[in-house]
């Protein structure tokens, strides 16, 4: 299974972009792993995308969706890896949220936390969590 962490970005930030530069380092050493930023793509359906489909999981992000505890996330994922899928895709919308439809396409809606962040912080959030959640799986020590 392959993750992939799609997300609607307009312009880099130095700050956010090392956070996620060292997350995506330490993921491609436990799992197969993608980061895909979409420039000028902010209206494109998740299926224009190829997002979805057969053998495909798409999560969305947003304020809206389940709120898993780390743990919740981390049984949630070795459940999900399990169930034979090519990819398993994670979309962050841009500044102005997620495309038209996005909710309705996707298999499931992740929420980070009740309050609004910044689409570049979510994705080092979730980075994170991914990160901590297969470091856990494949027996690694995680730091609290």
């Amino acid at each position: 299974m392959k993750v992939r962490v799609v997300a609607h970005v307009r312009r880099a930030d130095k700050l956010f972009e090392l956070g996620a530069q060292a997350y995506c380092t330490r993921l491609r050493r436990l799992v197969p792993f993608e980061r895909i930023e979409l420039r000028g793509k902010e209206n494109a359906s998740l299926k224009q995308l190829q997002l979805i489909g057969p053998r495909r999981l798409c999560v969305v992000l947003d304020a809206g969706g389940w709120q898993p505890t780390s743990n919740a996330f981390r049984e949630w994922l070795d459940t999900t890896r399990t169930r034979a899928l090519t990819d398993l895709n994670f979309v962050i919308g841009g500044p102005f949220g997620l495309p038209a439809g996005a909710r309705d396409e996707s298999d499931r809606i992740l929420s980070l936390s009740p309050l609004t962040l910044p689409h570049r912080l979510a994705q080092v959030l979730l980075l994170e969590q991914l990160y901590r959640a297969f470091a856990t799986l494949s027996g690694q020590y995680y730091d609290h």
